[in-house]
């Protein structure tokens, strides 16, 4: 559901809603995302597999995002951005399929870290927004990329690698598969 909201309005924000857009017109969007995304996660849920390649590529778009803040952002093309974005998420929920299990795992670590991070991010400043940052570079107004965003990035990666291996280690855990209900889901 998180996932389909977050996507729809990234999609809306990009494409349709301008510095002129009324507020109420993002409130509604949203509005509508949330009623969708209810179905949407719901139909997923029963659909695993299909829920889990959307997860993972979720997490190929929350990685892709990452990299282009902190690595891609010179390249100055709306174009680029969204077809890298797409393709990231494409190649992320394919590999989900053969992968399934490493998929679920370090998805979730991956969309988590990035969201705990980011978080703090809109707290403590500094971090620069992704959706943004292509006027910011066309305009000329941002040359380079504040070090402290670097320090945010090494946050996001610590707590992915802490989630990833407390993860695994709970799955290691369990000797009995039929009794964990993880592998009802299947």
């Amino acid at each position: 559901m998180a996932a389909f909201i977050f996507i729809s309005m990234l999609f809306f924000y990009s494409v349709f809603f301008h510095s002129n857009t009324k507020a109420y017109v993002g409130w509604i969007v949203l509005g509508c995302s949330t009623l969708v995304g209810i179905l949407v996660g719901f139909l997923l849920a029963k659909f695993s597999k299909v829920g889990v390649a959307i997860l993972a590529g979720w997490g190929g778009v929350a990685l892709f995002l990452i990299l282009w803040s902190s690595f891609f952002y010179f390249m100055n093309s709306q174009v680029a951005f969204w077809i890298l974005l797409v393709a990231f998420a494409l190649i992320f929920a394919g590999l989900s399929f053969v992968l399934y299990d490493h998929a679920l795992i370090i998805s979730t670590a991956l969309v988590g870290s990035y969201a705990f991070v980011r978080g703090i991010s809109f707290y403590a400043g500094r971090y620069p927004n992704e959706f943004t940052i292509i006027n910011m570079i066309e305009s000329g107004l941002i040359t380079h990329i504040d070090p402290v965003f670097y320090g945010y990035l090494a946050g996001i990666l610590v707590f992915c690698v802490v989630g990833i291996a407390v993860q695994y280690k709970m799955r290691s855990k369990e000797h009995d598969k039929e009794r964990h209900p993880y592998y009802n889901l299947r």
